[in-house]
């Protein structure tokens, strides 16, 4: 099992949009007899471990919550899911926009 505070900002690069920050509490699990990892992580707001910084000037904070299982397969493959729920308040935005933009309408490289 392993634990781990992170935080990371990301950009939009456009003008209307501030940019966000996330301050999250990820916990990992060895699945050995599935020769498979599971992270989860939760957004945090305050810590018995640690201080959580506030959101710099200009930034928004956001919510991320997410689970990935990774498992190494025969033949050199992987298999990889993922669900995530992310809250980008984005409070302006209408839902049918935020549902396109979260089914692959934005590019990654953002």
């Amino acid at each position: 099992k392993y634990s781990m505070v992170f935080r990371f900002t990301m950009s939009f690069g456009l003008l209307p949009i501030s940019p966000r920050d996330s301050v999250s509490f990820g916990k990992g699990f060895h699945l050995p007899h599935r020769n498979a990892v599971l992270i989860m992580s939760k957004p945090m707001t305050e810590s018995k471990y640690c201080d959580i910084p506030p959101p710099q000037k200009g930034y928004v904070r956001i919510e991320n919550r997410m689970a990935i299982f990774i498992q190494l397969l025969p033949n050199d493959r992987v298999l990889l899911r993922m669900i995530q729920f992310t809250d980008m308040k984005l409070n302006r935005v209408p839902p049918s926009v935020l549902n396109y933009l979260s089914k692959g309408g934005i590019p990654y490289e953002i």
